[in-house]
């Protein structure tokens, strides 16, 4: 029997162990910035993923906490996150990535005035900066959105068309003015 204190070799191994796992994680994760670290852990990133977003945010000083804001936002509820998070890094570095900033002011009252959820702002505003009547689009939104029940979501759907240079369709409010006029 071992004396008092000492342990047996199952306990060192086991000990021994945790601290070659511990020392592998740090090694994994060395270099990679803590805040890059915690949204690849949240949304089970791998490893190529997770050094590719950190290469492209350490180029990114300036703009580094809105950039982490918008992916965070961004990510939110995506079916792939990783599929969305790499597209993401392509429009970093293709100096296309607007962060937060795509959060125009015009932006930011039209979602609260529409009651849109952060994810729906922010895309509306990456999709918005590529529009060339945003007033007017905005305006014929804001028709679809103000009597739903789910504007968030139905600003999603909308998404898709206006992402695709699509024309905002008349509300069925506004269709039915045309018909009795």
């Amino acid at each position: 029997m071992p004396p008092p204190g000492s342990l047996d070799s199952e306990s060192l191994a086991q000990m021994r162990f945790q601290q070659v796992a511990t020392e592998y994680e740090q090694i994994k994760s060395a270099g990679i910035d803590p805040q890059v670290q915690e949204l690849a852990d949240h949304h089970g990133l791998d490893e190529r993923v997770r050094r590719a977003l950190n290469e492209e945010m350490k180029k990114r000083k300036d703009t580094f906490e809105s950039d982490m804001q918008a992916l965070w936002v961004g990510l939110e509820g995506s079916k792939n996150p990783a599929g969305m998070l790499m597209m993401k890094v392509k429009d970093m570095r293709m100096g296309v990535f607007k962060g937060m900033t795509a959060l125009t002011k015009k932006i930011q009252e039209f979602a609260k005035r529409n009651r849109l959820d952060a994810q729906a702002a922010v895309k509306l505003g990456e999709v918005m900066e590529n529009r060339s009547d945003v007033d007017g689009d905005l305006m014929k939104l804001s028709k679809h959105l103000e009597r739903s029940n789910k504007p968030s979501s139905l600003m999603m759907m909308m998404l898709r068309d206006l992402r695709d240079g699509k024309p905002v369709k008349e509300s069925f409010e506004g269709r039915f003015l045309h018909i009795i006029q």
